[in-house]
């Protein structure tokens, strides 16, 4: 994993987890899940983030524009599929971001989003928590 630091204390950064889950098949995630919470956390969004491997500005602010193709292949990942926004193709973009949150202990995490740009509105399709180093997540 040196070529991805930041994976054991949940630090690495959104590109670089996007690269990671790209890189790896199914046998090596669950391998990296059992001992990288950060991996482990990851895994429903596993096939939106492996969408970075072929469409690797979908990490920048603007995301990418969603084809006939993508459509087609975000409607068959069972757990986003279903959403209205891409069971219907109302869905125009799509992005990963990060936003760090505070709990009310004062401990942080890191969510990471998945989000979709409908009638010129980003709507939260998923996400799940990235710990910071050394902190406890929030559930």
């Amino acid at each position: 994993m040196k070529e991805f630091p930041g994976v054991a204390d949940g630090s690495l950064s959104l590109p670089s987890l996007v690269r990671l889950i790209g890189k790896v098949n199914d046998a090596e995630d669950e391998a990296l899940s059992a001992h990288y919470q950060i991996i482990n956390n990851a895994t429903d969004m596993r096939p939106i983030l492996q969408l970075g491997r072929r469409y690797p500005r979908i990490t920048k602010p603007d995301g990418i524009g969603v084809d006939s193709d993508l459509l087609k292949t975000l409607r068959a990942v069972p757990s986003y599929g279903v959403r209205p926004a891409i069971r219907e193709g109302k869905i125009e973009r799509i992005r990963l971001t990060e936003a760090t949150l505070p709990s009310p202990a004062g401990k942080s995490s890191r969510i990471i989003r998945f989000e979709g740009l409908v009638e010129k509105q980003w709507q939260l399709l998923g996400a799940f928590t990235a710990f910071f180093p050394g902190r406890e997540a929030v559930d």
